[in-house]
């Protein structure tokens, strides 16, 4: 009995000894982990793990960049770089981003949002190029979502046409759209001034744009100025034209 009470001590010892005490740790638990369950769990205990975790950073890539592993994981550690902060994981979330924009899978474009918010996290105007190919190519509209915010978040004005024509975009779901013109705020270019100013009036069956709009306005700032007090004085006439073609009450 005392050498069995022994061995199970030490395995103990063992078990706890082999439990790892840091981000790191983990990130590389998971790196060594064949099960998805093991990887996703060692994953969740990064993002928790207190102190440093700068020196997680090169495990986590590893998996973003294993073409060959589950999505699943490979979009839990996308957010844990996010999270990280570090710049020196932008290349890596950027190519994994590149491989499947368009796909269908649930898994798959589950991955692509969680690189979309990791890439908006760390301000990546080198990720506009990918995160506009996931919008316009994407049939998962959480994951265009995903992209329309961290456009907005990293905030470079090479967004700002494919961003205006989702905002105005006729057969673009209206959350989306609601989200591209707080996007175009956001990043505050004076190109964007008209689409904003029109999609103040903008409605669909149900569904008004007036508080999203608005508060782009009040973003963009003084470019804004003229075009509205245009409007109030009555001397916009090209706005005035679509108003009355869209039925769009004068007063309003």
């Amino acid at each position: 009995m005392r050498h069995a009470a022994i061995a199970v001590v030490a395995c103990l010892a063992l078990v706890a000894c082999g439990t790892p005490k840091d981000a790191e740790g983990w990130a590389k638990r998971a790196v060594s982990r064949s099960r998805l369950d093991e990887k996703l769990a060692a994953l969740a205990e990064v993002r928790k793990a207190p102190g440093e975790r700068k020196a997680a950073v090169p495990p986590l890539v590893r998996i973003v960049e294993d073409a060959g592993t589950y999505p699943r994981a490979r979009g839990e550690a996308a957010l844990a770089l996010g999270e990280i902060g570090d710049p020196a994981a932008i290349g890596p979330l950027v190519k994994a981003l590149a491989e499947k924009p368009g796909a269908s899978e649930r898994d798959v474009a589950e991955m692509n949002r969680h690189l979309a918010d990791a890439l908006g996290a760390l301000g990546a105007r080198e990720a506009v190029p990918a995160l506009t190919d996931l919008l316009q190519k994407s049939r998962d509209g959480f994951a265009q979502v995903a992209a329309v915010d961290a456009l907005g978040k990293i905030g470079d004005p090479a967004a700002v046409d494919v961003l205006v024509a989702v905002a105005t975009g006729k057969d673009v779901e209206p959350f989306t759209a609601r989200k591209a013109l707080l996007a175009l705020g956001r990043i505050g270019d004076q190109r964007a001034s008209g689409p904003v100013l029109q999609m103040l009036f903008e409605e669909r069956p149900g569904v008004s744009f007036f508080p999203e709009a608005a508060f782009a306005a009040v973003q963009i700032g003084p470019p804004m100025a003229a075009p509205l007090l245009a409007v109030l004085e009555g001397r916009d006439a090209k706005l005035a034209g679509w108003a009355k073609e869209h039925g769009v009450v004068a007063g309003a």
